[in-house]
């Protein structure tokens, strides 16, 4: 509340004040809804599935330094070349892949 109260009276200060300082409260006042509704939503949870080859939960993934996409680490594998270099199956980026080092 201390931020919203401080965020409130800089606006009026910027502000002409009057009907705009009005204007400038109520504006952060729906900002600030907003961002409470958004985090009340659900949580995404992230898959480790290869979305290649489709297992769901592999050993070992890796990670494509171009675009940032997963793949499991055989697929990735199988789909570079000697300089393991790789044209990623999602984007299309010419790019080489990292082990990914997961933690449970």
């Amino acid at each position: 509340e201390t931020i919203v109260r401080f965020q409130r009276e800089m606006l009026c200060q910027q502000s002409s004040g009057g009907e705009s300082c009005a204007k400038s409260i109520e504006l952060t006042s729906e900002i600030i809804e907003s961002q409470n509704n958004r985090q009340s939503l659900p949580r995404r949870t992230r898959s480790r599935r290869c979305h290649i080859c489709f297992i769901e939960n592999p050993l070992y993934r890796a990670v494509f330094t171009a675009c940032g996409h997963c793949a499991c680490l055989a697929c990735a594998l199988q789909m570079s070349d000697a300089k393991n270099l790789l044209c990623c199956p999602f984007c299309r980026a010419r790019t080489q892949f990292v082990k990914l080092i997961e933690s449970v």
